[in-house]
C-alpha cells in the first residue's frame, strides 16, 4: 500500500508530494511501533538470565494497554530474572514451551504469572495447563480480570486485584479440594484514582508483586545452594 502511495502524482509545486511523504513516514513509525509491541519481548533482544525462575506476564487487548507489565518486566531483567511479555491469546504457547523444558529437565523455579484485564482472565488457563503436567505456579496475580476464573490446585498463591463491577464482584473462586492460598483485593477501597486501564502501572501494586517476586526467587536460591 505504501509503494502505490509514492507513485501517487502529484501538483506542479509538489505540495502533496511533501504530505503524502510525511504521512508516510509517520504511518511507518506507527507501524514500526505496534509490530515491537506485538512481538515478544524475548523475541525482541536477547537475554541471559542469572537467576532461576520464570516469571510471564500476560497483556490485555491488543497489545496496546497493560504496558505497565512490560516497565515491571524490564526491572526486573535489569537483576537477571527470566521475565517476559505475551499478549493472552499466547497462553497456550507459552504452556507448550514451558511443558517442553519441563520435560527436557530445563525448567527452574519459581513459575510466576502476572496478567492484566484479557491476561488475568488467561492467567488460571496457563496456570491449568500446567497444573495437569504437573508443574507447580508458586504466584499467580490477576490485574482486574474481564472474566475471572477460578483457582485451580498447583497454584500455590493467587492474588486477584480487582474493581467490583455492577453484576458481581470480580473475584476469583477456588474447588472445594484447593490446596493452595487465594485472596481478593478490592482496590477501590484501597487506591485512589485506580481503575481497569492504570492497575498495571499503580506503583503500590508493583511495588508488593515486585517484593513477592524475589522473595520466592531468593528462596530458590537458597533452597539450590543447600542441595550443592
Amino acid at each position: 500500500m505504501m509503494g502505490g502511495v509514492g507513485r501517487i502524482r502529484c501538483d506542479r509545486n509538489g505540495e502533496i508530494i511533501r504530505k503524502m511523504k510525511s504521512s508516510c513516514r509517520s504511518l511507518a513509525v506507527v507501524l514500526v511501533l505496534a509490530l515491537s509491541l506485538a512481538m515478544p519481548a524475548a523475541a525482541r533482544e536477547r537475554f541471559v538470565p542469572t537467576r532461576p525462575g520464570e516469571v510471564v506476564f500476560l497483556r490485555g487487548l491488543a497489545n496496546i494497554f497493560s504496558l505497565g507489565l512490560d516497565t515491571l518486566s524490564e526491572e526486573l531483567k535489569k537483576y537477571g530474572v527470566n521475565s517476559y511479555v505475551y499478549n493472552h491469546h499466547a497462553w497456550e504457547k507459552i504452556g507448550e514451551h514451558l511443558i517442553a523444558k519441563s520435560r527436557r529437565g530445563e525448567l527452574t523455579y519459581p513459575i510466576v504469572i502476572i496478567g492484566h484485564s484479557l491476561g488475568a482472565g488467561a492467567a488460571p488457563r496457563l496456570a491449568t495447563m500446567l497444573g495437569r503436567e504437573g508443574i507447580a505456579v508458586q504466584y499467580m496475580v490477576m490485574l482486574d480480570a474481564v472474566e475471572p476464573l477460578p483457582v485451580t490446585n498447583y497454584v500455590v498463591e493467587a492474588i486477584n486485584y480487582y474493581l467490583p463491577k455492577r453484576r458481581g464482584q470480580n473475584v476469583i473462586t477456588a474447588p472445594n479440594d484447593f490446596e493452595g492460598e487465594y485472596t481478593n483485593v478490592n482496590v477501590r477501597v484501597r487506591l485512589k484514582g485506580i481503575d481497569h486501564f492504570n492497575i498495571d502501572e499503580n506503583e503500590i501494586l508493583r511495588g508488593q508483586m515486585t517484593k513477592r517476586i524475589f522473595e520466592l526467587i531468593e528462596a530458590e536460591e537458597a533452597s539450590l545452594k543447600k542441595r550443592k
